[in-house]
């Protein structure tokens, strides 16, 4: 497949997901591109702010790691997002982290929250510098 460079990468075939990123792109004016499966990701080249990870296999605590891996390989800059089933335990969570996933979220999180927007509003609208709490001093200026 051939290069793209889009806002949003969703690698999953789940439609309900796939209505969802894609209406939130629409409304916001996102490129979008949809790959079915971690093998097409693997496949392609693709440069992206935000990836999103979705598969509905909750009978592999280590897919979320998988994708996060591939995601990580594929656009090392973007944000990447795993949505994973309504029970991950919480070492492989922490192995879908240390695996290269910024967020983790639960399947229920994903469809029943607006977590998603604003994960992916703020990835791709908000500019912001991070400061400590005491470097903020009335009548300093704040170091950069």
């Amino acid at each position: 497949m051939s290069d793209t460079r889009v806002d949003v990468c969703l690698v999953s075939s789940d439609l309900a997901l796939i209505d969802r990123v894609k209406a939130i792109c629409t409304e916001f004016n996102f490129s979008l591109r949809q790959i079915p499966t971690l093998e097409a990701l693997l496949e392609t080249t693709v440069e992206c702010k935000f990836f999103v990870l979705f598969q509905r296999d909750e009978k592999d605590p280590k897919m979320a790691a998988e994708f996060a891996q591939a995601a990580r390989h594929a656009c090392q800059e973007a944000l990447i997002l795993c949505g994973v089933g309504k029970g991950l335990p919480k070492d492989a969570a922490g192995f879908a982290k240390r695996s290269g996933a910024d967020m983790i979220m639960l399947e229920d999180e994903l469809f029943l929250t607006s977590k998603l927007e604003f994960a992916m509003l703020q990835t791709m609208k908000a500019c912001f510098f991070p400061v400590k709490a005491s470097d903020i001093v009335l009548g300093k200026p704040v170091p950069f």
